[in-house]
């Protein structure tokens, strides 16, 4: 009890007005995380720390973080201590190799995105790596199938829209011969 998803967090605190911990340590490696960050805060949860994986935090989420008063950390879950009864403890592993330890009764997980390389993959098309988003994407698919946005790793609501369109278009124009 007490570690979910960050979204999971996020959809008790803004569809039912439930908050399923009072001190919350969230960790992220993406922006989506910070969301759930500004909602706790918006719904008077308190944030005992944000362990961001990335290594360039953002000027803007550092003063949010400088304004509501917790820490940022830099760095991974190294450990959760807790029992029947929820998290008491969280344990960081810090960039660098240092630990830190912050006291929280919730622990919300943004672990990021990942593109679906499934259905690709099901068709023979082998997945390729892509460094800028730490994840795999479709390479290869059969005829007829084209992978856009999310499911192709563009995240952000222009990219998808720019790559839905493109692949809209190509296949009305492949079906009208």
């Amino acid at each position: 009890p007490g570690v979910m998803m960050a979204s999971a967090m996020r959809t008790y605190v803004e569809r039912y007005a439930a908050t399923p911990a009072r001190r919350v340590a969230l960790f992220t490696n993406n922006e989506d995380g910070w969301r759930t960050v500004e909602t706790a805060l918006g719904a008077g949860l308190q944030i005992a720390a944000v362990l961001d994986a990335r290594p360039d935090v953002s000027a803007t989420h550092r003063a949010l973080a400088a304004k509501a008063g917790f820490p940022v950390l830099n760095g991974s879950v190294a450990g959760v201590e807790g029992g029947k009864d929820g998290v008491r403890k969280i344990s960081v592993a810090l960039t660098g190799g240092a630990r830190a330890e912050v006291e929280a009764d919730g622990l919300a997980v943004s672990g990021g995105w990942n593109p679906a390389v499934g259905l690709t993959s099901y068709h023979r098309g082998r997945p390729k790596w892509q460094d800028d988003i730490s994840a795999f994407v479709p390479d290869s698919a059969p005829a007829g199938m084209v992978a856009a946005g999310a499911a192709n790793g563009a995240f952000g609501l222009g990219a998808c829209l720019r790559q839905g369109f493109a692949a809209g278009a190509a296949a009305a124009h492949s079906a009208s011969h």
